[in-house]
């Protein structure tokens, strides 16, 4: 086992060789072949599509959240608003498109009584002026924004611009708003913002990521992102099956996997063979948080929702 002065020395986080590596592992379905083929366990960083873990492949692991499940947290918080029109604005990827199909089957499960007004957009576009002004008319209780990069912010900006928000409140189906840039990008417009994060500054960390944390604030000068914290664990996770397994050799790497309990970043990571996507599947916290005014520190964005972990009120917009 390393301990956590190892951690510090052994592994320094660069987040554009962590994103580059993350798209070339799970890019495509034949990555996943070649790995059970050769039998070398592989992890998916930050995909989230069910379908990766649903194919019940051996060498295949996972420590991010799947669709299913970010899809069915704002579903329970959408139920609990009481909401009765939801436009959820998604780009023409596989992301964006599974959003809006799952949210159809999450709804009717968990018995959301609202209708859902989806808008496909091309990633690559620049004016959504005719789709904002068409949500507008529509006058949904509540915008799911569910864009990655530059799409993202375009649905926040023109959005603002068009009077449709923050006059119908925003969820933002990903963590990007937790960076920097997303106060840069976007200034005043990104206020009353509501996203998804599985890991917030004042959360309780195990050994293990404190020690990463403290050695990427030294280097970076800033507060540590989920990503960062879930490629160092996964690195980890290896290097400690390895050395259980007395082998590096990727049969007995993929059964130390399966049998052991790890220390992750901010938890105990364990993998078992569950059903549908839950295929040797570890989930991070998930939670709902909201910046209420601008240039917000991440680190005072108030967590909303689950009840559990709330450390602030919901607001629904200016002087609501």
């Amino acid at each position: 086992m390393f301990n956590k002065d190892d951690v510090c020395d052994l592994v320094q986080i660069d987040l554009t060789r962590v994103r580059k590596l993350r798209a070339e592992l799970v890019a495509e379905d034949a990555v996943q072949g070649l790995a059970d083929e050769y039998k070398v366990p592989i992890f998916a960083t930050q995909a989230t599509a069910g379908a990766i873990t649903e194919r019940h492949l051996a060498y295949t692991f996972r420590t991010h959240a799947i669709d299913q499940d970010r899809v069915q947290l704002w579903s329970r918080f959408l139920r609990e608003r009481g909401v009765k029109r939801v436009a959820l604005m998604v780009e023409n990827t596989d992301f964006g498109v599974g959003l809006v199909e799952e949210a159809k089957r999450q709804f009717s499960a968990l018995g959301v009584g609202a209708d859902i007004k989806p808008v496909v957009v091309d990633r690559t576009v620049v004016d959504l002026t005719p789709q904002m002004l068409e949500l507008k008319a529509w006058k949904p209780d509540m915008i799911v924004n569910g864009g990655v990069g530059t799409i993202l912010y375009l649905i926040v900006r023109q959005a603002y611009d068009v009077g449709l928000f923050p006059a119908a409140p925003m969820l933002i189906a990903t963590d990007l708003p937790a960076r920097p840039e997303y106060w840069k990008n976007l200034g005043e417009k990104g206020t009353f913002a509501t996203f998804i994060v599985h890991y917030q500054p004042r959360m309780k960390l195990t050994v293990r990521g404190e020690a990463m944390s403290r050695r990427y604030r030294e280097v970076f000068k800033e507060d540590p992102v989920y990503p960062a914290l879930n490629a160092y664990s996964q690195v980890m996770l290896i290097a400690d099956a390895i050395a259980l397994a007395r082998s590096d050799r990727g049969e007995e790497i993929a059964k130390a996997l399966l049998l052991n309990k790890f220390e992750g970043w901010n938890a105990t990571v364990s993998f078992t063979r569950g059903e549908g996507p839950y295929w040797q599947q570890w989930t991070p916290p998930m939670l709902l948080v909201q910046y209420t005014r601008a240039d917000m520190a991440f680190s005072e964005a108030r967590i909303v929702f689950p009840a559990e972990f709330k450390t602030g009120d919901w607001v629904g917009g200016p002087g609501k």
